[in-house]
C-alpha cells in the first residue's frame, strides 16, 4: 500500500481551517441579518463581533499560506491568532443593564 503524499495533511488542514472560517462567517451572517441575535447585543457590538470575524478568515488564510512555506511560522500565527481571539473586544459583550 503506498503512503499519502507529504503535503497532503498540510492541506487539508489549510482547507479545514477555512471551511470552519467560512462557515462560522456564514452562520453569524445569517443569525444577524434575520434578527435572531440576543436584545442584550447592541448593533456597535454586533459590529465588533462582525469585523472580528472577518479578520479571521485573512489571518487564518495567511497562517495556512505561511504554514505551506515554512510549518514554524504557520503554528505561530495560528498560535497568535488563538492568543487574540480568547481576548475580549469592546461592545462583544452586552453592558449590564441599570436596575
Amino acid at each position: 500500500m503506498g503512503r499519502l503524499p507529504r503535503d497532503r495533511p498540510r492541506g487539508q488542514l489549510r482547507i479545514a481551517f477555512d471551511v470552519t472560517a467560512l462557515t462560522f462567517n456564514g452562520v453569524w451572517q445569517y443569525v444577524r441579518r434575520h434578527g435572531l441575535l440576543s436584545e442584550a447585543l447592541d448593533d456597535q457590538g454586533a459590529t465588533a463581533i462582525s469585523r472580528r470575524f472577518q479578520l479571521a478568515l485573512a489571518w487564518l488564510a495567511t497562517g495556512a499560506v505561511l504554514g505551506a512555506v515554512l510549518p514554524v511560522l504557520g503554528v505561530a500565527v495560528i498560535a497568535a491568532f488563538n492568543a487574540f481571539y480568547w481576548l475580549p473586544i469592546r461592545g462583544e459583550s452586552p453592558r449590564p443593564r441599570a436596575s
